[in-house]
């Protein structure tokens, strides 16, 4: 089957989605200073604005240098989100070890990646893409400490392999 990159709408919306934020209001997200529909214009969609009558193009027109470090900043601010109804709740990871003082990185990698599809299919992260994660997952330690959400861990290795499973180029693609 041919792959072809995600319109940043569906990037956005099925990223919240498969993080389990129903309820988003549209503003800001993370330390983001764009509401998320300014955040999908930076990626070159502007929303109820399509180029012509046709829509918007697919494929690689949604893919260059500036809207790739848009895409890029979103996983980012969406990986921060930590107040308010764009909330990025991490106990709706399923098999994430929460309230596991010695957790395991790699199962902790694989709960972020398998949330959001990447550890099945042609679209799976590679054995050295799950290691880069598990990496960078123990750089303060074997073991990582989320005997709750608010653990230094949680909050910052947690976050920060979700916001690297959804920078993947694998993630951008459908």
């Amino acid at each position: 089957k041919t792959r072809s990159v995600n319109t940043p709408c569906d990037l956005v919306v099925g990223a919240m989605r498969a993080l389990g934020i129903r309820k988003a209001d549209g503003k800001y997200m993370g330390p983001a200073v764009r509401e998320l529909g300014d955040q999908v214009a930076l990626m070159g969609m502007n929303l109820f604005e399509p180029p012509n009558v046709a829509g918007w193009p697919g494929g690689l027109a949604w893919m260059n240098s500036g809207t790739l470090l848009a895409r890029l900043e979103f996983a980012k601010d969406l990986a921060a989100s930590d107040y308010g109804p764009n909330k990025l709740e991490l106990a709706s990871i399923e098999g994430l070890p929460l309230g596991d003082a010695p957790a395991d990185p790699g199962v902790v990698v694989d709960a972020t990646v398998a949330q959001l599809g990447l550890d099945l299919g042609p679209l799976a992260l590679s054995s050295a893409q799950r290691q880069a994660h598990i990496d960078y997952a123990t750089t303060d330690g074997p073991t990582l400490d989320l005997s709750s959400e608010f653990t230094d861990d949680a909050q910052t290795k947690v976050r920060g392999l979700i916001s690297l499973a959804l920078q993947a180029a694998e993630y951008q693609l459908f």
